[in-house]
């Protein structure tokens, strides 16, 4: 079996007090990726030279189609 990969990235929206990624379009993003075949098997964050979170990475996979 072979399988594809596809990365999908938000960036994140940093408020005074707050740091938030944009729920409605994650969710809409994976929910047609989902749609479609891909299955999410990695999430993380990557930094600033500050230490403060400045993306989301998340990684998917589904079976390679001929």
């Amino acid at each position: 079996m072979q399988w594809e990969f596809k990365m999908l990235k938000f960036e994140i929206h940093r408020g005074i007090i707050d740091v938030s990624v944009n729920e409605r379009k994650c969710e809409a993003e994976m929910n047609m990726l989902g749609k479609d075949g891909w299955e999410l098997v990695n999430s993380f964050v990557t930094n600033d030279c500050d230490g403060m979170t400045n993306l989301v990475l998340m990684t998917f996979k589904r079976e390679k189609r001929c």
